[in-house]
This record gives C-alpha cells, structure tokens and sequence, in this order.
C-alpha cells in the first residue's frame, strides 16, 4: 500500500484554513479530527464511508462523527 500524508492547502499569503479551523474547534472535535486525519493518512484514497466520501471525479471529503 502507498504511503500518504495530509497536506494543508496554503494560500498565496501563507494562511492554512484548515489548521485555522482546527485551531478553532473544541479540544474533543480537534481530538476526533486529527484521528480521523491519521486514519485517512493510513488509508488513503482508499477510505470509504463512512469516513470518507466520494463527491465528484476523484474528490472526496473526510468525515468526522461530532456527537
């Protein structure tokens, strides 16, 4: 199996949204969504529901379950 790795998109002025977003959730939702991060690094593309889900033409989101 390959080995994958989380990137975060940078915009041209060097801010990261997502680790904005992270950042701003509650240590239990952070918690859960950098294990969810991990398990996509582990699986990668191969990821499925419901953990991941296909939206179009090889792009797919990551879902974390928040209570």
């Amino acid at each position: 199996m390959d080995t994958f790795s989380v990137v975060f998109y940078e915009t041209l002025s060097g801010e990261k949204p997502a680790k904005v977003f992270l950042n701003e959730l509650s240590d239990k939702q952070r918690a859960k969504t950098i294990r969810d991060l991990k398990i996509l690094e582990l699986y990668g593309n191969c990821l499925r529901e419901p953990q991941s889900k296909h939206l179009e033409d090889g792009i797919y989101e990551l879902r974390t379950k928040q209570g």
